[in-house]
């Protein structure tokens, strides 16, 4: 009987963990979005501005002004593509933890977490190929990003099976976060692009 209790008062502590994260995890998402707009949209002023003022490269910066223009343009770019590459992933992991609970919250809703399910667990370690995480810069890849890390002495296991097990479903089902994610990354090498070529037409032109 105390076995009985003692499983059903872990229940309920778990399905107000999960709970809990899952709330936290929509805010997270909801402030990285904002923030990841924020950034694009501010870069994507400067190239306005930049392109429609018709002083750029300025004249102040004499006859090497398109090299010094294509540096800047390039260290800008590079600077934001950090910070929205930053954003953007944590954005998407996110939205993969809280589909995740979500899944865990609705199984739960039919039937009483079991021992099992309680039990902590861990992924299987695993490695991402080096040009997976370069061509993730360019192209945002599903592959590159893991919603739960590896098990490791820093990383021992915490989280229930039944929340570990979804999490790892949803990041291989995959979530429409991804397909923002490559938007906005694309647009904004495609706006570097064109505020690159815009600065050297001195040199081309």
């Amino acid at each position: 009987m105390n076995g009985t209790n003692d499983l059903s008062a872990a229940g309920n502590r778990a399905i107000a963990f999960v709970r809990n994260l899952h709330d936290r995890y929509a805010a997270y998402h909801g402030h990285k979005e904002s923030m990841a707009f924020t950034g694009l949209t501010l870069f994507t002023g400067a190239a306005g501005a930049a392109l429609v003022s018709g002083h750029w490269p300025p004249p102040a910066w004499g006859p090497y002004g398109w090299a010094w223009a294509a540096l800047s343009v390039t260290a800008l770019w590079l600077s934001m593509l950090a910070y929205l590459r930053f954003q953007l992933r944590r954005r998407r992991l996110a939205a993969l933890r809280v589909a995740g609970c979500e899944r865990v919250l609705a199984k739960w809703v039919a039937s009483a977490p079991s021992a099992a399910e309680l039990a902590p667990k861990s992924r299987e370690p695993i490695e991402v190929p080096c040009f997976l995480k370069c061509a993730d810069y360019f192209w945002p890849l599903k592959t590159a990003l893991l919603v739960l890390k590896p098990e490791s002495k820093k990383n021992p296991p915490i989280y229930p099976a039944a929340l570990v097990d979804a999490w790892l479903f949803q990041e291989e089902l995959g979530t429409d976060a991804l397909k923002h994610e490559r938007l906005i990354v694309f647009a904004g090498w495609v706006i570097y692009v064109v505020l690159a070529l815009y600065s050297l037409r001195p040199k081309i032109f």
